[in-house]
């Protein structure tokens, strides 16, 4: 990734962080070690560990049914595990949040881009970084956050 693309990165992980701990109380012990995991992936990758692409992000962020070895990633574990919806809605944002320092590094390595983050309009992703470090301090910030991610974030 070049510079600007690896400060928007971290900037999202550092709201990733932070939305994770706002809604620590309101998941399982498995789904939060399980998002903090993810974090703790896409912020080596950003760092720059050698042996990490943004694959490996995408499929712990998306990782499916099917693949009889693999754990599922943190999107599909937050729709089956039982949270009420509530939660579900909260595990939505770090997510997306996620999503996009994914998007960043499929963009920096020019690879395709898979469904789930065609999706996603790239060049708004410093105005999603801005909202969110202007907006986002509780749970109570999540709806409005996710709002903006489907009105401006993606197509």
């Amino acid at each position: 990734m070049n510079k600007d693309n690896v400060n928007l990165a971290e900037r999202l992980i550092t709201q990733a962080k932070k939305a994770a701990e706002v809604i620590k109380d309101e998941i399982s012990d498995q789904l939060y070690d399980k998002l903090c995991n993810t974090i703790t992936m896409c912020q080596n990758y950003v760092e720059g560990e050698t042996d990490l692409s943004w694959i490996d992000v995408y499929d712990e962020i998306y990782q499916g049914e099917g693949e009889e070895d693999e754990e599922d990633g943190i999107s599909l574990m937050s729709q089956y595990i039982d949270i009420p919806d509530e939660a579900t809605l909260l595990m939505a944002l770090p997510i997306e949040i996620l999503s996009c320092v994914c998007w960043l590094g499929c963009k920096a390595e020019n690879d395709y881009f898979p469904q789930d983050l065609e999706l996603v309009i790239g060049d708004k992703i410093p105005d999603f970084i801005s909202f969110l470090e202007e907006n986002l301090t509780g749970k109570e910030d999540f709806k409005q956050a996710i709002d903006f991610v489907n009105k401006n974030l993606c197509y």
